[in-house]
């Protein structure tokens, strides 16, 4: 058995690991992040949006499911409702 490494694009890369995720998490003021949320959301798969505040998230996405914090602490215990909600209510 033989294998072939190939070399993907950074582009490639994320969609890959978006294809494979159960669910995709994003925080708004990283560059790429929108374009990798849209990539989970065309094709489906649950997201959630992390900002530390709503000024940070654009108008058209404010009806989609997000977690407002504070600090690292409630960004944890908030993470761990919004991820509890996906799974209890059959989404991943």
């Amino acid at each position: 058995m033989s294998w072939v490494v190939v070399q993907l694009p950074c582009c490639a890369n994320s969609i890959m690991r978006i294809l494979a995720a159960f669910f995709a998490l994003g925080l708004t003021t990283v560059v790429n992040v929108m374009y990798e949320l849209g990539v989970a959301h065309a094709i489906g798969k649950p997201t959630i949006i992390i900002a530390k505040n709503f000024t940070e998230i654009p108008f058209d996405l404010n009806n989609k499911r997000m977690v407002i914090f504070k600090d690292d602490k409630d960004l944890i215990s908030k993470l761990r409702d919004s991820m509890t909600d996906l799974l209890l209510n059959g989404v991943i």
